[in-house]
């Protein structure tokens, strides 16, 4: 039995967490929260989409508009048929789109419905873990089949407040405005899937303004992660985003790590805040200098910016991959999600559309950056398992490989490499079970050239 929620917050703008569980029928607290921040600058700046209109698109949204004029659906609908032509699926990606008054500052809201499956639930054929939230529309993708009884995907809002939209879709806007594409684009994304769990408590209990309690019981700065949508079924802290769980520190700890980080703790929210939080993965590096990629992480966390985007230093104006950072300068325009997004969104399972896989292959020596020449890993097999269960892998070159595992806590299990493993070699790496209880096991492989994350479910 799925869980369902439809909470995931963009994190950007004022969010209103609702638990969608027709079970539930409860409502979490709305959390305010700041969003795509209004930059006070012209940058004249423009990265063009990669699409070609002769590329059939390989997806489908479908948006239901509040508030909207006839200029502004059509700059929607062009952004839309961006992200139509660099994701695949079956299924269509309802949206949910309205005007509204948000804060002063904040251009646009956006997030997705969430769902997580349990053991019980056959998802592993399509890349799916139990006890994970997944966005509903890449979950949908992932199976092929709609999951979610016809409602929507993702909920986007955007300021009303603003009279200095563009709504041009050439990538010009002129000086003193901002681009609604480049806005629509942005937080789309985030609906599809760029968002993550993680925060850091304020220190300031729920109040009639609905701040919540971030990490409930915690003292101010500190940072946890996880999400119950209010479900009773759902154990605490919750379960992690499917983005939660390629992050990691300057050393490479994953921030689920709970050994390192207990979970909360106020050396998590120490490391949120410390401009050293990264995203990482075996296609990611060789299209970011073959470097983890930074995310925003200031020193003073900022709810729905923090975490949840790439890091405006790294990436600024006129980056082919700065759609995802947390502010917009006027007369800038991004119109392309970049080769660092698409890599994020291979990494937490989205099918790739044929104007990714082209930025992709464009970012890199396509010899070079197909997964083959980094690694290969077999199995866990079986999977699900009792006692055991096996992990093949084999290394092109020479390096140093560590295999952890962790269970779905983020709490360290086991160590089933940490050594030189030799050029060609095949390690058979076995996990063993006895002692553990049963649920989800993420065994995460770690090379000099490629990091990659291997689920394993242990059943009674």
């Amino acid at each position: 039995m799925p869980f369902r929620s439809a909470g995931a917050a963009c994190l950007l703008g004022a969010v209103l967490w609702i638990a969608a569980h027709p079970a539930a029928g409860q409502e979490t607290p709305s959390q305010e929260a700041p969003g795509l921040k209004a930059l006070d600058y012209d940058a004249r700046t423009y990265v063009p989409p990669a699409r070609s209109a002769a590329k059939a698109p390989t997806a489908q949204i479908i948006v239901e508009y509040t508030g909207f004029t006839p200029e502004a659906q059509a700059a929607f609908a062009f952004a839309a048929a961006v992200w139509e032509t660099h994701l695949d699926s079956p299924v269509p990606i309802l949206v949910e789109a309205r005007f509204a008054p948000l804060e002063e500052t904040t251009l646009g809201s956006a997030g997705p419905n969430l769902i997580a499956f349990d053991a019980g639930d056959d998802v592993e054929a399509a890349g799916l873990s139990p006890f994970i939230w997944y966005p509903t529309a890449l979950a949908e993708a992932a199976l092929g089949e709609n999951v979610n009884d016809e409602r929507i995907e993702i909920a986007a809002t955007f300021n009303s407040d603003f009279d200095n939209w563009y709504f041009g879709t050439d990538g010009l806007p002129p000086p003193g405005t901002f681009d609604f594409v480049t806005v629509v684009l942005h937080e789309l994304g985030h609906g599809l899937g760029f968002t993550g769990s993680f925060r850091v408590d304020d220190g300031i209990e729920d109040d009639a303004e609905g701040n919540g309690d971030e990490c409930p019981g915690a003292p101010a700065g500190f940072g946890c992660w996880g999400r119950t949508f209010g479900l009773a079924q759902i154990p605490e802290p919750g379960f992690p985003f499917v983005y939660d769980l390629f992050t990691e520190d300057a050393a490479e700890n994953p921030l689920l790590d709970t050994s390192v980080y207990p979970n909360p703790s106020l050396v998590l929210g120490q490391r949120l805040t410390s401009d050293a939080v990264f995203f990482d993965g075996v296609s990611l590096r060789p299209v970011n200098a073959d470097v983890p990629v930074d995310l925003f992480a200031p020193s003073n966390f900022e709810p729905g910016s923090s975490f949840s985007h790439l890091d405006e230093q790294a990436f600024p104006a006129g980056h082919p991959s700065s759609l995802m950072t947390p502010g917009l300068a006027r007369a800038e325009a991004i119109h392309s999600p970049g080769a660092v997004t698409c890599g994020i969104f291979f990494e937490i399972g989205w099918p790739l559309g044929p104007d990714c896989q082209a930025l992709l292959d464009a970012a890199v020596d396509t010899e070079a950056a197909e997964v083959p020449d980094a690694f290969q890993a077999e199995g866990p097999f079986p999977n699900p398992f009792r006692e055991a269960t096996a992990l093949a892998l084999r290394v092109p070159e020479a390096q140093t490989v560590r295999a952890d595992v962790f269970d779905a806590t983020g709490r360290r299990v086991a160590t089933l490499l940490d050594g030189r493993v030799a050029a060609g070699a095949r390690l058979v790496l076995r996990f063993e079970g006895a002692g553990l209880p049963a649920g989800l096991y993420f065994i995460r492989l770690a090379g000099e050239r490629f990091a990659a994350v291997r689920t394993a479910v242990r059943v009674r």
